[in-house]
């Protein structure tokens, strides 16, 4: 993954009008700016919604969730305080708005409604992946458990405390296939195909872009007088 100007530095603050993107593995960089112009920037972190002092509107799609760096409350409490609009889904930023008590991030996509009516199934969201390339190490188990849910509804939620038990550094598709098979599931490349996280990510940037137009579209339209 390339990212433009990758990281907010200390003394750095964003200023302009077009939206911030923080994305990771969940989406290949290419194929979002594809669908929306912003700017691009790594998994959102503590003090990254801080040094944005334009009121813009912010996707988060991936974040860091190592405690001591992970982005808290009280920031995202400021920055809608400052005027930004924040959104999330996908990966940490559906984790966010599941958790966010305040609803101060929208939680936009199928992730985010899971975790919201699942709370202790939240760590499956979590993955290893390397920086600064993003590449993933492990499997995202939030992706299998939603295909289950599809396909295996009467069976989902019992397989997924199964997959939660799965150490994070031993997240693998062999690891994942073995308990769905011990689960009595018989198509386990079938239901490992789908990837909610990515679908989800694309429909929160196509739901800016449309924000965008339409805010483009009132700066273009004379204001009516009666």
């Amino acid at each position: 993954m390339n990212f433009p100007n990758p990281k907010i530095g200390a003394q750095e603050s964003i200023e302009q009008a077009s939206p911030v993107i923080f994305l990771g593995p969940t989406l290949p960089i290419e194929r979002a700016q594809a669908i929306l112009k912003a700017r691009y920037l790594p998994p959102i972190r503590r003090g990254n919604l801080d040094m944005i002092r334009t009121p813009v509107r912010i996707g988060i799609i991936d974040g860091v969730l190592d405690d001591g760096i992970r982005i808290e409350s009280n920031e995202i409490s400021a920055a809608s305080e400052r005027g930004l609009r924040i959104y999330g889904a996908g990966s940490t930023g559906a984790l966010l708005a599941a958790t966010d008590r305040k609803k101060v991030v929208q939680g936009i996509g199928s992730v985010y409604r899971f975790l919201a009516s699942y709370p202790h199934l939240r760590t499956l969201i979590e993955i290893l992946y390397t920086e600064p390339d993003h590449e993933t190490l492990t499997l995202p188990l939030i992706n299998v458990v939603l295909s289950l849910e599809k396909h295996y509804p009467h069976k989902s939620l019992n397989i997924a405390e199964q997959l939660r038990l799965i150490p994070l550094p031993e997240r693998s598709g062999v690891s994942v296939r073995t308990v769905l098979a011990n689960c009595g599931i018989r198509d386990p490349e079938k239901i490992m195909a789908f990837n909610y996280k990515s679908d989800d990510a694309t429909r929160l940037l196509k739901w800016l872009g449309l924000l965008e137009e339409l805010d483009a579209w009132y700066r273009r339209t004379p204001n009516s007088m009666e």
